[in-house]
């Protein structure tokens, strides 16, 4: 193919202006946004892990403290903690809103330990909670901690988490079978 050949493909492919318009993308029927359908099925889905009676989750005396690190994980946490019928966590106000630049902490990754979640063991202290929850800014990674009874924090690594995880998880599935 020949140098002519390559200028009409590329003429071809040329887009008029009028082309580039979105705007017109919310005027067709075609076009849906499946989020809020997708976001209500993961809640009744995520409701199918409920085991046992919410009312005891509930009245649990346990004290959560969460933070989405600057991320987008605050609303989902929020409504999966409605979901299971968890009395609302304590937030650190600092990191609820999306941020890139992630004032707050040096690098936004939970797993990092106990330097990334500084500032939420400070808010857990300060109110009392038994457990921090911290999710990384696009809430696909977890990080926990626990109060030892000498007042300091624990925070688990992937295994220990993996291994509590997998056991809930083994022994709902023998519960309700």
């Amino acid at each position: 193919f020949g140098k002519q050949w390559y200028q009409r493909r590329v003429r071809d492919l040329e887009i008029e202006p009028e082309g580039w318009n979105v705007g017109m993308l919310s005027k067709t029927k075609l076009r849906t946004d499946p989020y809020e359908d997708v976001l209500e099925s993961y809640y009744k889905d995520l409701e199918s892990y409920v085991v046992g009676d919410k009312n005891s989750l509930t009245s649990s005396k346990l004290k959560i403290t969460y933070t989405p690190m600057h991320g987008v994980g605050q609303k989902f946490m929020k409504r999966s903690f409605e979901v299971f019928g968890l009395k609302p966590f304590v937030s650190v106000v600092e990191q609820c809103e999306a941020d890139p630049e992630f004032p707050t902490v040096v690098f936004p990754n939970p797993e990092e330990g106990k330097s990334a979640l500084d500032l939420a063991m400070k808010t857990a202290d300060a109110n009392g909670s038994d457990v921090i929850i911290a999710n990384d800014p696009d809430a696909d990674r977890l990080a926990c901690a626990e109060r030892s009874s000498s007042g300091s924090w624990s925070v688990f690594n992937g295994n220990e988490l993996g291994a509590i995880l997998g056991t809930i998880a083994y022994e709902n599935f023998k519960a309700a079978n």
